[in-house]
């Protein structure tokens, strides 16, 4: 069964060649047997494509950090109210005037422009970078300007264009006094609603 053959003047044996496969095209296991004259194909099975099965995360932690898409839209809170941002009558230059007070940080000039003209003013009111006059003073850290926007009517639950809310500015202000006061506002707030 497993006798030597001459192959173009070569000698094959059993010995040295590969082992008759159970696929193999004859039918009587005889190798020397086949009608082309060259020694019988070994079957090989196919190789199947390498598919990488690590996830892409090494925790369910790390993938829940990574940054949402901004087309994503958050649920609101079951109780929340919507409140309008704006004021129906607002005078356009003590608005400005308003705005340009806040850039200076003069927190004596701005309690008292508030006093005299908060009802002609909207304290809520978004600037061209999506900011209200509380975020740009939580930016800025300054906690004596964030609790006079407060006094007068600035909303703590707003968020800006980029969605920071105030907790976010505070914490990225590196001042914890502002951030242990935000946090009360926000506590405040719950309980109200």
């Amino acid at each position: 069964m497993y006798d030597t053959y001459t192959f173009q003047g070569q000698v094959y044996s059993p010995a040295f060649s590969e082992p008759p496969s159970p696929m193999s095209t004859s039918s009587d296991g005889d190798e020397s047997s086949n009608e082309s004259g060259y020694p019988p194909k070994v079957y090989t099975p196919p190789v199947e494509a390498f598919v990488n099965k690590k996830p892409r995360f090494p925790t369910i932690y790390h993938e829940a950090l990574q940054p949402l898409s901004p087309c994503t839209t958050l649920s609101v809170p079951q109780g929340c109210v919507v409140r309008p941002t704006h004021k129906s009558h607002v005078d356009v230059g003590l608005q400005n005037e308003f705005l340009a007070l806040l850039r200076v940080s003069d927190l004596s000039k701005i309690e008292m422009f508030l006093r005299e003209h908060s009802e002609d003013l909207d304290v809520n009111q978004f600037n061209e970078f999506g900011d209200t006059p509380i975020h740009e003073a939580c930016v800025q850290g300054n906690l004596n300007l964030v609790k006079c926007l407060v006094q007068y009517g600035a909303d703590s639950r707003l968020s800006n264009r980029d969605g920071f809310t105030l907790m976010h500015l505070a914490s990225f202000s590196g001042r914890s006094d502002l951030l242990a006061y935000v946090l009360t506002l926000r506590n405040r707030d719950h309980s109200r609603s």
